[in-house]
């Protein structure tokens, strides 16, 4: 048994095969849990970091989505309110028109009449 009894640099007396292998084992299985743990919270705040990112991206997306419909539908009612204004202006232009011809209709009659009156004067 003295073989396997050894006396540590702190001054401790170790079984030397057993113990230290226990102990080297139980060392490498603890940083190997270490190592484990650390990379599933390196993969963990990955995986949280490109979720934050796909939704700031989606939302960023919804913004330009809503920003485009809204410019679409300004885009639109000025349409609309541009094509009323020029079917006004053309109604109201053939309404002067119509008018127009009415006067100029009234005055030919008018003259035809005043010619009518001055041949049944001169027969």
């Amino acid at each position: 048994m003295a073989s396997q009894l050894r006396i540590s640099p702190h001054g401790f007396v170790c079984y030397v095969p057993q113990v230290v292998k226990k102990i080297d084992e139980t060392r490498k299985r603890a940083t190997q849990i270490i190592s484990q743990r650390q990379r599933n919270l390196m993969t963990q705040q990955q995986k949280e970091e490109r979720q934050r990112k796909a939704q700031m991206d989606e939302a960023l997306k919804r913004q330009i989505n809503k920003r485009l419909k809204e410019s679409t539908v300004e885009t639109v009612a000025v349409s609309k309110m541009q094509a009323q204004h020029r079917q006004k202006q053309v109604a109201l232009e053939t309404k002067a028109e119509k008018e127009m011809a009415k006067m100029r209709n009234h005055e030919q009659r008018a003259q035809e009449e005043m010619r009518a009156r001055n041949m049944k004067h001169i027969i």
